[in-house]
This record gives C-alpha cells, sequence and structure tokens, in this order.
C-alpha cells in the first residue's frame, strides 16, 4: 500500500504517523497548552537546577563540605580550613545552603547531642557530660596533657548537655555520666594527669594529686573525668564500740592493769566525728575511714585506758565518784590525742567495768554481812513500830466507836425534835383552818340574808312599779275598755312585723273602703320599732 504525505503549513508528514499529527495539530492550534508546556519545562529546569546547586539541612543536622581543589593539607592537620582541599573544618547548620557542585561534595551529619537527665521506668538517669578528642591540630607542647581548642588531644572544657556542630571527621566525643556527690558525702578531687609533686597534694596547676582547698557539696558536677578523679568521702559521726564477752573469741573489750596489779576490762562506745574540710588531708594520709579508725582511733583509745587505769585502783571504780573521774580523764586525753590528726572525739561512754571476781569476792561477802546487819536492825526497828502501829490502830477503833455512839445519839435526838415540831406544827394548821371555816360560815350567812334583801326589794319595787303603771293606764282610757284592749293587742303585736297597703287600680280593696271606719293599730313610737306600714 503507498504511503502518503501532505503538508500541514511548512511542515510535511508521513500518514503513517496520525498520532504525531494529530498532537501537532491540537499544540498548533491552542496557544494556552503551548504556554502550559513550556511553563512546566522551565519549572523542571529550574528544579533541577536549585537541587543541584542548593542543600537543604533538616532540623538536628549540619552539612560536612568537602573541598574539590585547594592548597594540600600540611602534617598532622585533618581537617581543612578555608582555600585547602579536603574536609573543611567548618560544617553548615540549618537551612538552605548555596554549594557549587563541580567545586565542592557534601554529607549531612546528624549533630551531637550530650544528653540531659531523663526519667525512666527504672528510676532518675542523670545527664551526660560530652568529652572531646581532637584528631588533629596543633601538637600539645611539653608539660601540658589536655588540649585546647585548635590542639591536638583531649579537650580540657567539657560539653554539657545540649546540641553541637562537631565535624564528626575531625573531633571525637565520649559520653560519661556527671559526677553525683550523694547526701551525707562529699567529694575530693584528685587531677590524674600532670606532673609528679613533691607531696600528695596537687600546689600546682601541672602537678598530679589531691586539691586540697577543694571540697565538693552534694550534688551533681559536670567534671571532666580524662582529667581528675572524684573520690566520695562520707561525713557524720562513727562508732567505735568495745564489746565484754565471756567468750574470749567474742570479747573485745579494753584490758589494762590498774595500780593495784587487778586486771580491768572497760566495755565502751567510742563517738567521734570527721569534718568535711579535713578530708584531702585524711586522704593523703590515710587514703580510707577505716585506715583512720584503725591508725587513729584505736590505737589512742588503747594507750589512754591503759595509762590513765594505772592510777586508779581496783577498789577506785567501785566508787561512783571515782568513777566519773575516770571517764572525764579518759574523755580529755582521748580529745587531745585525736584532735593532732583532725578527728574529733564527740563522745565515750563506758557502760560497764568488768572487775576480777577474786576481788570483788570478798568485797560482796563483807558487804553482804553489812547488809543483812543492816537489814536486821531495820527488821528489829519495824517490829517495834508494828507494835506501836497496832496499839494506835486499837485506840483509833475504841476512838470510831465512841464518836459513832455519840452521833446515833445525838442523831436519834435530833429526830425527835423534828417529830415533836411537826406534830405541833400540824395542830396549829388545824386551828387556823378550824378558824378560816367557821369566818367563811358567818360571811356566806350574811351573803345569802344580803341576796334575799336584795332580791325581795327588787320584787317589790317591779311590783309597785306595774301597779303605777295600771293605775296611770286606767287613768289614761277613762273607762273605756276597747282601746284599752286595742292597745293591749298592740303592744303584744311582734315589733318586726311590717303592714304596707297599695292602690292597685278600681275595684279594689282601696277604692271600695268607703266610709267604713277602718283603722290600723301601729306599734307606739316609742316601742322602740319602725312603723307598720307607711301609705
Amino acid at each position: 500500500m503507498a504511503r502518503r504525505r501532505f503538508t500541514s503549513g511548512e511542515e510535511e508528514f508521513d500518514d503513517a504517523t496520525p498520532a504525531r499529527r494529530r498532537f501537532w495539530t491540537a499544540f498548533t492550534r491552542h496557544p494556552g497548552l503551548v504556554a502550559l508546556f513550556l511553563f512546566i519545562l522551565v519549572a523542571s529546569l529550574l528544579i533541577s537546577f536549585w537541587n543541584v546547586l542548593f542543600q537543604n539541612v533538616p532540623s538536628g543536622h549540619m552539612l560536612v563540605v568537602i573541598s574539590k581543589s585547594g592548597r594540600p593539607l600540611e602534617d598532622g592537620q585533618v581537617l581543612a580550613q578555608p582555600g585547602q582541599k579536603g574536609i573543611q573544618e567548618r560544617v553548615l547548620g540549618e537551612g538552605w545552603h548555596f554549594i557549587v557542585p563541580l567545586l565542592y561534595a557534601t554529607e549531612i551529619k546528624p549533630n551531637i547531642m550530650v544528653p540531659g537527665a531523663k526519667l525512666t521506668s527504672a528510676g532518675l538517669v542523670p545527664p551526660k557530660v560530652g568529652i572531646v578528642k581532637a584528631l588533629g591540630g596543633t601538637p600539645l607542647p611539653p608539660g601540658q596533657f589536655l588540649a585546647e581548642r585548635g590542639q591536638q588531644g583531649i579537650w580540657r572544657e567539657i560539653l554539657l548537655p545540649g546540641s553541637y556542630r562537631l565535624n564528626p571527621y575531625g573531633y571525637e566525643v565520649k559520653f560519661v555520666d556527671m559526677v553525683e556527690i550523694k547526701q551525707g558525702y562529699v567529694g575530693v578531687k584528685r587531677r590524674k594527669l600532670g606532673e609528679d609533686g613533691p607531696s600528695e597534694y596537687a600546689t600546682k596547676p601541672t602537678e598530679k594529686g589531691i586539691l586540697k582547698d577543694v571540697i565538693l557539696q552534694p550534688g551533681l558536677y559536670p567534671i571532666n573525668t580524662e582529667e581528675f578523679e572524684v573520690l566520695a568521702c562520707e561525713v557524720g559521726i562513727y562508732q567505735t564500740s568495745y564489746h565484754y564477752s565471756t567468750d574470749p573469741a567474742e570479747n573485745t573489750a579494753l584490758v589494762f592493769d590498774a595500780s593495784d596489779s587487778n586486771r580491768i576490762q572497760l566495755d565502751c562506745t567510742i563517738e567521734w566525728e570527721l569534718v568535711p574540710e579535713h578530708w584531702p588531708e585524711w586522704l593523703s594520709k590515710f587514703r580510707s575511714m577505716e585506715r583512720i579508725e584503725a591508725t587513729v582511733i584505736k590505737p589512742n583509745v588503747k594507750n589512754i585506758s591503759r595509762n590513765k587505769g594505772q592510777n586508779y585502783g581496783a577498789e577506785d571504780f567501785l566508787e561512783g565518784a571515782m568513777r566519773e573521774r575516770f571517764q572525764a580523764d579518759f574523755n580529755r586525753e582521748l580529745l587531745d590525742a585525736c584532735m593532732d590528726d583532725n578527728v574529733i572525739i564527740r563522745n565515750s561512754f563506758i557502760r560497764n567495768i568488768i572487775i576480777p571476781d577474786t576481788f570483788l569476792r570478798p568485797k560482796r561477802e563483807e558487804q553482804i554481812a553489812k547488809e543483812k546487819a543492816a537489814t536486821h536492825i531495820e527488821q528489829t526497828q519495824t517490829a517495834e513500830t508494828q507494835n506501836e502501829v497496832d496499839a494506835a490502830e486499837r485506840t483509833i477503833r475504841l476512838e470510831v466507836a465512841k464518836v459513832t455512839a455519840t452521833t446515833e445519839r445525838i442523831v436519834a435526838g435530833i429526830e425527835r425534835e423534828a417529830e415533836n415540831v411537826m406534830v405541833v406544827a400540824n395542830a396549829e394548821v388545824e386551828k387556823i383552818k378550824d378558824e378560816y371555816s367557821a369566818k367563811i360560815a358567818i360571811l356566806e350567812a350574811e351573803r345569802s340574808q344580803t341576796l334575799g334583801n336584795a332580791e325581795a326589794e327588787a320584787k317589790k319595787l317591779v311590783s309597785t312599779a306595774k301597779n303605777g303603771l295600771y293605775k296611770m293606764q286606767l287613768a289614761v282610757f277613762a273607762q273605756d275598755g276597747e282601746s284599752f284592749i286595742r292597745y293591749t293587742m298592740a303592744e303584744n303585736l311582734n315589733p318586726e312585723m311590717r303592714l304596707r297597703l297599695f292602690q292597685s287600680g278600681p275595684g279594689t280593696l282601696w277604692t271600695n273602703m268607703g266610709n267604713k271606719d277602718m283603722n290600723l293599730f301601729m306599734p307606739l313610737p316609742n316601742s322602740g320599732s319602725a312603723p307598720a306600714s307607711r301609705p
């Protein structure tokens, strides 16, 4: 089949490529697509160019730059300075950085993180410090053991908890715990690096040894453990005890001979204290608390007890005053002896003094005999006193019986007098009651008589008034019986009765009355009631 060619504008296309033909036709007919295509092309080129020339360093990281050209590194130099070829000492922090890829190569490394304190399920993890070792730099001069910045070796400076940008190709960082001094302890610093000094103390910054004037109180301290060692020293009051036991294997009592050659043993406890400011000196002399006890406390206790004990006899230890004197001398001598080594004696308690039984047996028997004699005397005096007490008790019982009888007699007399008074009082009361009853009867009779007279007088007055009223009525009506009857009827009418007459037209009662005489009986005006009717 023949292939045809056609022309679109100035271009000729083979009909074997219809997809290309349709795309080109649509592309040339829509300018917006042309602009969008050009924008995407330019944006892609810019993004590619940006990614090539710019480096983004995320948070918590650093950018290590490697120069591909420049002067070569000098002897002992690990990291390059600007203008030198190799790994640059200066690193770049977070953010965007312009880097020419033809001149430099880059690596992204995490920052050096020195961890702080952290609370875990196992407890509180103490914070750490970072000890830096510079792999390159200026060599240390003779007599210098720790490096400063720019020198090769272990830095004297340490890194506290935090984030640091140190080039990992030039520095190594070791993490160690901060030095913790717990409660009840102090810390003494000892320099591990330096020259040997004339003593155990480091009197110069370049000498090894204990720092005499530095005492670390309880807390956390960021210390370079490559340079210093911190010795924890316990502070407080310690006890050294000596116990007496009949078992020779367990007997640790102090033993000395008295002036009379009797062997005395002491059961005692010594309380002594180490003051914190003297720990550097003790460490240089004794190294440990156990050495202090073995070198200072125990030898002085034994020597003083032996020397002072020779001034006292066995019998002196039986008396309280002499025992107290011995203990006071023992305390004073021990305090003075230990003060030379700055060890403070707080107390020395002598709990018991053991005296040989061969010396105590005669003394004990003699004392028992004295006690028995004194007891017999006391018993005799007690018996005599008991007789006196019995006689006194009998006298007291007799006096009590007399007092009881006298009291009963007085009480009986008082009761009889009270009964007599009660009888007399009751008779007087009955007499008074009878007198008042007679007076009341007389008054009642008089009242009855007076009331009867008053009632009779009232009836008399009422009858007289009624008779007078009848006489007046007879005089008024003048023997007119009909008028008297009408008056009597009107007087007996109900005062509340009302009688009204109304005219209702011809033919009624009102119009038919004529001349008939018709009288209406009305209550009298003085009867106190309203009229019966109103015409």
